[in-house]
Order: C-alpha cells, then structure tokens, then sequence
C-alpha cells in the first residue's frame, strides 16, 4: 500500500489558453531518486508569462517515512499492480 504525501507547494501558475509549448515546464513534474530521499520538480514559481521556469530540490531524511503521523487527518490508501 502507498499513501500520498505533499512535500511542497509548487506556486506554479499557467495560461492553458496559450500553446502547450508555451507553459509545459512550468507545469510541476515531479523526479525522485532511487531511494526516494530527492525529489526534483519544476515551477514558475508564480511568475507568470515570463517563461522563466526553475529546478527545485527536497531533500529528504532516509527515515522519513518512519517519521509520518500515523494519526493523521485520513489518508486514502492505494496500491499498485504491477
């Protein structure tokens, strides 16, 4: 089973009535390392129509999903099939 984690909020902001080409990577996608400890994602980080798009690291702890609130507001379970 996995649950869904929000590590960051991306503030990225598009014009969806501009060509895809035009806001693609603004758009946060999202890239982890094998062990799941980096993830990489970009943003505009709220500069709109400026083209301007950066990288962002988070850096996580290798125990970190030891370290989830196990009575946290409900999470929604799902698993995966191969």
């Amino acid at each position: 089973m996995f649950s869904v984690v929000r590590l960051a909020h991306t503030h990225s902001i598009v014009d969806e009535s501009q060509p895809v080409e035009y806001y693609y990577w603004a758009k946060p996608h999202a890239s982890t390392n094998p062990d799941l400890t980096r993830v990489l994602f970009t943003s505009n980080w709220g500069r709109f129509d400026t083209g301007e798009v950066e990288t962002f690291m988070i850096a996580l702890p290798p125990d970190w999903p030891e370290r989830l609130p196990t009575s946290a507001s409900p999470r929604r379970e799902c698993s995966v099939e191969p």
